[in-house]
């Protein structure tokens, strides 16, 4: 689902607005896979984020900040 997604630079980096993050992750998501957004969820750790499928058979994780 997510093997070949590269998650760009986010507007986005303060860790207060967490929803806003997650807006742009799932945006970025949907222009990769529209089917996707339906089919995962996302959780943020202070600067990593970790998408995970609803069925939690895989979990992947993405640094917000390089």
């Amino acid at each position: 689902m997510l093997e070949d997604f590269a998650l760009k630079k986010l507007k986005e980096t303060e860790v207060e607005n967490i929803n806003n993050i997650k807006k742009e992750i799932l945006a970025q998501i949907e222009n990769h896979d529209a089917n996707l957004i339906d089919k995962i969820e996302i959780s943020i750790d202070d600067t990593i984020a970790t998408i995970t499928p609803k069925d939690d058979a895989i979990k992947k994780g993405f640094k917000l900040n390089s």
